[in-house]
């Protein structure tokens, strides 16, 4: 099995997408995995709401409402007004990221974390599986939650690796 990964600056912005399904379709071979970071600097953006939430600065929203919006407005551009774009999802993920931090903002610091700035790979994954599958790419969507199995240290998990690879295998067949 052959992962490729690609890096937020490779996905920050409907261009660089347009260049990563080109990439898939002349260079990377069929059932390959590909692994994607957040878009661009979203991470970043993410951990500046994380912070805002945690010490209960409610700027956190006002920069939440960016993160949307940049992942939007990269929706539109790759697909533009219609029913293949996944624009309405990607608001519906923010806007649930936006009920978790009211929620959750009492666990702990970097549990907090996590739950906030995991988002990011979900919405870029979500676009970037769409827009290959909108150019007639086969994808199938797999989770990271559902495959990589970690213990509790929250940031800096330490991988289950047989358990990891097991589910991996079984996914991809």
């Amino acid at each position: 099995m052959i992962v490729h990964k690609f890096g937020g600056a490779s996905i920050k912005d409907a261009e660089s997408i347009r260049n990563l399904e080109s990439i898939v379709r002349s260079r990377i071979e069929p059932n390959a995995v590909l692994v994607l970071s957040a878009m661009g600097k979203t991470t970043n953006m993410l951990e500046t709401v994380t912070s805002l939430a945690y010490a209960e600065n409610n700027k956190w929203a006002e920069k939440l409402n960016e993160v949307t919006q940049y992942h939007t407005e990269v929706c539109k551009l790759l697909f533009g007004i219609g029913k293949h774009s996944p624009e309405d999802e990607v608001k519906t993920l923010f806007s649930e990221l936006s009920k978790k931090i009211s929620r959750t903002i009492k666990l702990s610091y970097n549990k907090f974390y996590d739950a906030v700035v995991s988002t990011g790979e979900l919405a870029s994954t979500l676009i970037v599986e769409r827009y290959l599958s909108h150019c007639g790419i086969k994808v199938t969507p797999l989770k990271a939650t559902e495959i990589i199995i970690t213990d509790n240290t929250y940031r800096e998990g330490k991988i289950n690796w047989e358990e990891t690879t097991n589910r991996i295998l079984a996914s991809v067949k």
